[in-house]
């Protein structure tokens, strides 16, 4: 499989996203902020990472938290990065913990995964085509 190449342009004293191991899917992002934050129980805010991409058209950036964030009673929103975004990528950081946080510059709090994306076309029809689910929701499936 050939690299999928996105042009970055860091903001002063940021460095592009970068794989922590040969072979994971996402690069970290850190927070590009001079001084710590601190979040209060249940607060949320949007922080920048200093980094603006050049996607190609037909794939997309998908910001996600790291698996280790969670632990720290912190929760990273999930976003899409589109192909004609070209501002700043920023995460949303909430506080999930029942003590203040405090955020801190440089931490890698998310990570961004590529992937290839579809585009759909959405016919009107009066009528859908019988599936084994139809129209059962969630736990129709038994657990």
């Amino acid at each position: 499989m050939t690299d999928l190449i996105v042009k970055v342009k860091c903001a002063p004293g940021v460095s592009p996203p970068k794989y922590a191991k040969d072979g994971d899917s996402g690069a970290d992002l850190a927070i590009a902020i001079a001084e710590p934050v601190a979040l209060a129980p249940g607060e949320g805010r949007w922080f920048p990472t200093g980094l603006c991409f050049e996607i190609s058209r037909g794939w997309e950036g998908q910001v996600r938290p790291r698996s280790s964030t969670h632990a720290l009673d912190l929760e990273v929103g999930l976003g899409t990065v589109d192909s004609g975004y070209r501002g700043d990528v920023r995460m949303f950081v909430r506080n999930i913990g029942q003590v203040p946080q405090l955020i801190y510059p440089g931490f890698r709090y998310a990570q961004i995964v590529f992937a290839p994306v579809g585009r759909a076309v959405f016919p009107v029809v009066e009528e859908l085509g019988e599936s084994e689910r139809g129209g059962g929701g969630f736990g129709s499936s038994g657990q």
